[in-house]
């Protein structure tokens, strides 16, 4: 399905899986210019997912392993204070991210590969309130990210 045609949320899926897998194998950094957007975007449509999402931990576990330029605004990192984190603040960690990231010419791919799993995770896993105006701007931000990514693992990493 092209991107331009989903109007199920969960049909952004196969092609941010897409990106993500692009992501794990791509050693460089990327532009920030092409995730600025996508992060943004991304943030804002999973915003307003249910609290009682299963998998906290997991989400939590990849937002513990981004570096975090200052580490009393970063994760917790001992998991025994995992059960007192909630949903509401993995969103406050993404904003961060959101805000870092427009500060950045370039993004480690790491980083961009962990927040794609959140995301993905979030969308297959939580239910999700959004409006037709988020669901858009997601897809617009997504479209030139998947592009590049399907261009590379075509043309420039076709062996990996």
């Amino acid at each position: 399905m092209l991107i331009q045609e989903i109007d199920n949320i969960r049909d952004l899926a196969p092609h941010l899986h897409d990106i993500q897998s692009w992501l794990n194998i791509y050693v460089e950094n990327i532009a920030a210019s092409l995730l600025k957007p996508y992060y943004q975007a991304y943030t804002n449509l999973v915003r307003n997912t249910d609290s009682s999402i299963t998998g906290i931990d997991y989400i939590i576990g990849n937002l513990c392993r981004i570096e975090w330029k200052n580490t009393q605004e970063g994760i917790y990192n001992d998991r025994t204070d995992w059960k007192n984190l909630t949903f509401k603040y993995a969103i406050d960690c993404l904003d961060k991210q959101v805000a870092r990231i427009n500060n950045c010419e370039y993004e480690n791919s790491l980083k961009a590969d962990l927040i794609t799993r959140i995301f993905i995770w979030i969308i297959e896993n939580g239910r999700i309130s959004f409006s037709q105006a988020q669901l858009n701007a997601a897809k617009q931000a997504l479209l030139p990210l998947w592009e590049q990514s399907r261009f590379e693992m075509r043309y420039v990493y076709p062996n990996r």
